[in-house]
């Protein structure tokens, strides 16, 4: 069964909305995350792991959006930030645009959560929550997702480094962090991901995320 919104055909959408009208928004950023992590990492991250949740729940997925705000890394090479103001109202009109298909919940997940970041979401939830004929919108990091502590959340340290090793280990590069270089570390925040991330660590990450996800879908069907 298709998950992912842009393949789908128009019939096989009113499908998916009648057995679970469910709509997850995954949102992310192209920045630096290391010498090891590709560019898009978050969204690339957050799309993977929405597309897992939706197997679990129904539904369906929407391409990621490659466009985040905040977080300090502008100046770092390869980042390319957006203001603040250019993507809510886009958010906001995506809801609009999704509840009027007949979604009833809504789950936006950024695996870009620099505080600006998640502010956005949530503030783009609540303008959309606030008009009649609205959905039920989940917005929230990845990170929270997970049913106990602790915080699995960094920038291309421990936890990103392990969830991309897990979910599309062909694009981690650890090699690239053990070759020679004066700084391997650059624009690494968190535990060293050379010592401290692995793909098994990756997988428990990614399975609790699904299952907290799926359950605050479930809440908010019921």
């Amino acid at each position: 069964m298709k998950v992912r919104y842009e393949e789908m055909l128009p019939d096989e959408l009113r499908q998916a909305i009648a057995a679970a009208p469910v709509a997850y928004v995954p949102l992310g950023s192209l920045e630096w995350h290391g010498y090891h992590l590709p560019i898009g990492n978050d969204a690339i991250k957050v799309h993977e792991i929405c597309l897992r949740a939706a197997e679990v729940t129904g539904g369906a997925v929407l391409p990621p959006l490659f466009a985040g705000v905040g977080g300090g890394h502008l100046d770092y090479f390869t980042s390319i930030m957006v203001e603040e103001p250019w993507i809510e109202p886009l958010l906001t009109r995506q809801f609009d645009c999704l509840a009027r298909h007949g979604f009833r919940v809504i789950v936006a997940v950024t695996g870009h959560y620099p505080g600006e970041q998640v502010q956005m979401v949530r503030r783009a939830a609540e303008a959309h929550m606030a008009q009649p004929g609205s959905a039920k919108v989940i917005a929230l990091p990845e990170y929270e997702a997970f049913p106990s502590d602790p915080r699995r959340g960094d920038h291309a340290a421990q936890w990103e480094t392990s969830i991309l090793w897990h979910l599309r280990p062909e694009l981690v590069e650890m090699v690239r962090l053990t070759d020679g270089r004066e700084d391997p570390l650059y624009g690494i925040f968190g535990k060293d991901p050379r010592e401290y991330a692995s793909a098994e660590l990756g997988r428990e990450t990614v399975e609790g995320i699904i299952e907290g996800l799926a359950a605050m879908v479930r809440g908010a069907l019921r």
